[in-house]
């Protein structure tokens, strides 16, 4: 459950944070998820 809830706020907070970086986070989508995967 509190991974759950702690995803849920990075997934927030992450694109709010990195939005100037979201271009190259959407080109680098496979590192952006494991880095999502090696959070949790």
């Amino acid at each position: 459950m509190g991974a759950s809830t702690l995803f849920f706020f990075l997934n927030l907070l992450l694109p709010t944070i990195l939005f100037p970086y979201r271009s190259k986070m959407a080109y680098n989508k496979r590192r952006y998820k494991s880095f999502y995967i090696y959070v949790i």
